[in-house]
């Protein structure tokens, strides 16, 4: 008894994995091995036999006639058949290429702009000691700024700060 089970399930599974075709007929899902009536929208069809196509409905060009107009150029993308898996991995491929790029991108950016707010601090911090008075050696002999040197020095100093703090 239990093999005329195993044997009846193992062929009500084998008989929809048979089907090629599958597509919505109002409420219910129908699996053929033929290609769905004229009447079912190509937007109600679920699955296709890859390479294949549907016939056309009365009245509308074949398939046939699609391929031997010459004067219109084809648009890539434009297929209806599905994508090949080597299609679908080159273009997983671009895109992970492309996020990686973005995300590098981000990253010099995010460095960039820690790099220059450092700059700023050390800038701003800088001049507030030249402002204050506090003694700066300088020069190669590293002597003690006089007033005139200190004058120029917070000038270039605020010039720093006013291009690196934007």
């Amino acid at each position: 008894m239990k093999n005329i089970i195993f044997a009846l399930a193992t062929l009500l599974l084998t008989s929809t994995a048979l089907a090629q075709w599958a597509w919505r007929e109002g409420n219910t899902t129908v699996f053929s091995d033929q290609p769905p009536p004229a009447n079912i929208a190509p937007s109600q069809i679920i699955r296709q036999p890859a390479g294949s196509t549907r016939p056309a409905k009365p009245g509308e060009p074949g398939e046939a006639a699609k391929t031997n107009d010459k004067s219109a150029p084809a648009k890539p993308g434009s297929s209806t058949q599905p994508k090949s898996m080597a299609e679908r991995e080159a273009e997983f491929r671009e895109r992970r290429e492309k996020q990686a790029e973005q995300e590098k991108k981000a990253a010099e950016e995010a460095a960039k702009k820690q790099q220059l707010s450092q700059e700023c601090e050390r800038s701003r911090s800088y001049l507030k000691s030249l402002q204050e008075g506090i003694r700066v050696r300088s020069g190669p002999d590293n002597a003690v700024m006089g007033d005139e040197e200190r004058q120029k020095e917070i000038q270039r100093v605020q010039k720093q700060v006013s291009d690196a703090c934007k």
